[in-house]
């Protein structure tokens, strides 16, 4: 299977009240959605991450990524760091957006295009648990905008 995800922001303490989630700690965030991530995605899954992934020194992200499951792919976002960073904390390939896979656009940043829909991926709107990677070549995925919207259509 194939998944997708994007603004985790583990480690983050602030993002708690910025995008009003649901936890008292950074603690009970992570911790949340490391179980919800590895309840969907299997070792021999494909996931996505639309960039946000952690804020936090490289060793600490280094530790809540060995805790994650699947061949993790990354569309850096604004507060990842360089390419060769992320690749050393554990991800399996980075890349600067946006990219197309499968016909489909992935950005971290929303981008639109008429005829196209902008879809919102990130775990703010989707339970803290990474969602089944949408085959349709008429959305664009995206970040970025944690709670604010799910869909744009243009």
């Amino acid at each position: 299977m194939i998944y997708i995800t994007a603004d985790t922001h583990f480690q983050h303490q602030n993002i708690i009240r910025f995008c009003e989630r649901p936890f008292r700690t950074v603690k009970q965030m992570d911790s949340t959605m490391i179980r919800n991530w590895n309840r969907v995605v299997h070792d021999n899954d494909t996931i996505y991450h639309l960039g946000d992934f952690c804020l936090a020194p490289d060793y600490v992200a280094r530790s809540i990524m060995k805790q994650l499951r699947g061949h993790k792919i990354l569309i850096r976002g604004n507060h990842d760091r360089s390419k060769e960073r992320m690749l050393q904390i554990g991800f399996n390939e980075v890349y600067n957006p946006p990219i197309t896979r499968y016909g489909v656009t992935l950005t971290h940043e929303p981008m639109y295009m008429i005829g196209k829909t902008t879809l919102n991926i990130g775990v703010d709107v989707n339970n803290f648990t990474p969602i089944p990677f949408p085959m349709r070549r008429d959305v664009i995925l995206c970040g970025h905008v944690h709670e604010k919207w799910m869909v744009r259509r243009h």
